[in-house]
C-alpha cells in the first residue's frame, strides 16, 4: 500500500499557501517527492517566516518565463525535459499540439528542448 503524504506552509494563521510538498511513502521507501513555492498573493507574516523561512523574494512572481527541467505528470513523469526530447520528441510534440491549459513556462521549455537548445 502507497500512502501521500502532503504538507504545506502558510502565511500565517489567516491562511494563504506559499509552499506545497508531498511524497509517496510505501513497503518500498519514498518516492515522488515533490515541492513548489507557491506566491500568496499577499504578505508572509515575520512569525510565519520564522518557522518556514519562506521570504517574500523566494515566492515573487517574474513576468519572465522559467526554463523547467523535468515533466511532472503523464508517462515520462520525473524525467529531464532534455532526455524526452532526445527519446520521444514526439510525445512533446504531441503536448504542446493537444493540451489547451499548458503554464507558459511549461509550454516555453517544451518549446526550448524540441528546438535543439
Amino acid at each position: 500500500m502507497t500512502f501521500r503524504v502532503i504538507d504545506t506552509e502558510t502565511c500565517g494563521l489567516d491562511a494563504g499557501v506559499v509552499e506545497i510538498a508531498s511524497l509517496d511513502l510505501s513497503d518500498a521507501g519514498i518516492s515522488n517527492v515533490m515541492s513548489d513555492l507557491v506566491n500568496p498573493g499577499r504578505p508572509i507574516g515575520l512569525d510565519a517566516m520564522a518557522i518556514h523561512h519562506i521570504t517574500e523574494e523566494m515566492v515573487a512572481i517574474s513576468n519572465e518565463e522559467t526554463l523547467l527541467s523535468s515533466l511532472k505528470f503523464g508517462k515520462y513523469r520525473g524525467q529531464t525535459l532534455a532526455q524526452i526530447a532526445l527519446q520521444d520528441p514526439d510525445y512533446l510534440h504531441w503536448l504542446l499540439a493537444n493540451l489547451r491549459d499548458l503554464s507558459a513556462d511549461l509550454r516555453y521549455s517544451l518549446n526550448f528542448y524540441l528546438n535543439g537548445a
